[in-house]
């Protein structure tokens, strides 16, 4: 598949799963070989993303072709690519469990075994800054240190992965995970969290 489709599919089955809405979030797919990044690009609805639509960056951040604007968070993902040689994809959306719980500032636990699918970590949260900013670019970074998944505070939830189908896995089954532990909360249950 083109480099441009599989970043089209990403954010559409993003959308089929409920993790977006309409223009939200943004994703990424890096080429093996040359280094570039393709990246959705800002205020199109995903379900109407064309692959010639997908803007494409050098390592550095710089666009070398984009019909329209590249996602306001473009240098998130470059930043991320730049500190992580194992990454070739990265997802970010503003799911409503894994959100809500950005939005309060804490972890998210493993408590179901489809934790597996991003390493069965309690889920870090990076700190807060505004969307947007090299400050968040370099919080998300630091918070992805030894993981595939973090929170950004008051923000949403980013994963990434060695190819895109590992990056929407690994953010389908993070709010699958929050969706459990919330739930769990509002029962006022116990629970072991799980560990691979």
């Amino acid at each position: 598949m083109d480099i441009r489709a599989e970043v089209v599919e990403m954010a559409q089955e993003a959308e089929r799963q409920g993790l977006i809405k309409y223009k939200s979030g943004n994703f990424s797919v890096r080429d093996k070989y040359s280094g570039y990044i393709y990246i959705t690009p800002s205020g199109i609805a995903r379900r109407n993303l064309l692959p010639e639509m997908i803007s494409v960056l050098d390592q550095n951040g710089k666009i070398l072709s984009s019909p329209y604007k590249p996602s306001v968070e473009y240098l998130m993902h470059v930043k991320i690519y730049q500190k992580r040689d194992d990454v070739y994809a990265i997802c970010h959306s503003h799911s409503l469990y894994a959100t809500t719980f950005a939005i309060a500032g804490m972890e998210i636990p493993p408590v179901s075994r489809e934790a597996v699918h991003y390493g069965a970590i309690t889920i870090p949260v990076a700190d807060y800054a505004k969307p947007g900013t090299e400050e968040l670019a370099d919080n998300v970074v630091k918070a992805l240190q030894g993981y595939d998944c973090c929170l950004l505070k008051s923000h949403g939830v980013v994963t990434v992965g060695e190819n895109a189908e590992d990056a929407i896995i690994k953010l389908i089954y993070v709010e699958e995970n929050a969706k459990e532990f919330f739930n769990l909360t509002l029962l006022g249950a116990k629970f072991q969290p799980i560990s691979l």
